[in-house]
């Protein structure tokens, strides 16, 4: 009898073990079959005139990017079946063209394949080829010379990061005296000259240029004599500075060029 009522106890444990996993079974099953049905869908229609590519939408707020630059760079041609086109391979080919910031794809079915870009905002100038976004990255686009009313770095790309953060800081500080940087140059050994928008260069060497800056601020509007702005101040010293003027002769010729106009 015991024997019997342990027989029995053994299978209906394994009755609810079988009962227990059949769910997970089924889904599992379920999931198959729909992956072999999806599959199975799109082997069948990717060579379905159906599906072909009739229409490529390009969009986004774009001022340099070209609607034109976009399908030239994709290279996709009406007749192109939808489901076959290789979405990484045409998304790097449109965020490789310059003024592309960043760009999504996606298949609109039945027919269209719909090109989001963001483009690129220009903040300065890098050397005499590049431009700096305003995340602070270069690119190189071929209309450079369009932009040549912002200002310009002259910097290396491993000091770029630098250079940008002391053109910030040096605006902050010039700020109160209505002054911006045109101009900034750090060169490989870390030596930093700033242009200003008012023509004045300044020489700050590689130390503490915040700290010169700021010791120059309070004597700077002392400097500019009826109307004369230095051509050069130089800060490479510990206390003080040296300032160079304007020449009495192209003063002169200034002033003389001035009343004409009047």
């Amino acid at each position: 009898m015991a024997q019997a009522t342990r027989k029995t106890t053994e299978q209906l444990s394994l009755k609810q073990r079988v009962k227990a996993v059949l769910p997970f079974v089924s889904a599992l099953l379920l999931l198959i079959a729909a992956t072999v049905l999806v599959v199975t869908l799109q082997q069948r229609y990717r060579d379905s005139d159906s599906w072909q590519l009739q229409r490529v939408r390009v969009e986004g707020a774009m001022r340099q990017v070209k609607s034109a630059d976009v399908l030239a760079a994709m290279q996709v041609q009406a007749g192109m079946t939808l489901a076959a086109l290789d979405l990484a391979q045409l998304h790097s080919r449109v965020a490789a063209l310059p003024w592309v910031k960043a760009v999504s794809l996606r298949r609109v079915y039945p027919a269209e394949l719909q090109v989001t870009v963001d483009e690129r905002t220009p903040w300065l100038r890098l050397n005499a080829a590049e431009l700096i976004d305003s995340d602070g990255n270069p690119f190189a686009p071929s209309n450079v010379a369009a932009f040549a009313h912002l200002p310009v770095l002259h910097s290396g790309h491993g000091q770029l990061a630098q250079a940008t953060a002391q053109f910030v800081a040096g605006n902050d500080q010039l700020k109160p005296l209505g002054l911006v940087i045109a101009e900034l140059e750090l060169n490989g050994r870390g030596a930093l000259v700033m242009t200003l928008n008012n023509g004045t260069r300044l020489m700050f060497g590689r130390d503490d240029w915040q700290g010169r800056l700021q010791r120059l601020l309070s004597l700077y509007p002392g400097l500019v004599v009826d109307g004369v702005v230095p051509t050069s101040i130089d800060l490479r010293y510990d206390t003080g500075f040296a300032v160079a003027w304007p020449a009495p002769a192209a003063v002169g010729a200034a002033n003389v060029s001035k009343t004409a106009g009047l």
